[in-house]
């Protein structure tokens, strides 16, 4: 999503797992780098996982982003899709995503400019 090989981002889920707070402000400081925030959309657990897909491919085609769920192996994961379809999953047994977060929401992350423009 951002142009870089997977070694030059942090792996923030490993080093701030059990620290919400610290892992936001980690992500935060890594994509202002880069003139970027993350825009987060909650999706309700109830929702189905192809009307989660089929609604980022209606409201922004063509544009990356990131999706969080349960994966087949129980975790919370987070895979890289592309309209409605995940399009990589760094997962050695690509175990995808197969519904809600333990939090009960699918979780998804666009990149944005987090720069204003001069009116």
């Amino acid at each position: 999503m951002l142009d870089l090989s997977p070694e030059e981002v942090p792996h923030f889920g490993e080093m701030y797992w059990d620290k919400d707070d610290e892992w936001r402000t980690a992500v935060d400081a890594f994509l202002a780098q880069y003139g970027l925030r993350s825009i987060w959309i909650a999706f309700s657990g109830e929702t189905p996982l192809a009307d989660v897909l089929a609604t980022a491919a209606a409201s922004n085609p063509g544009t990356y982003y990131l999706l969080s769920g349960k994966s087949k192996n129980g975790t919370n994961h987070v895979v890289i899709g592309l309209d409605g379809a995940i399009v990589w999953d760094p997962a050695l047994d690509e175990s995808g995503i197969v519904g809600p977060c333990s939090d009960g929401l699918y979780w998804m992350e666009y990149m944005g400019s987090n720069k204003m423009r001069a009116a």
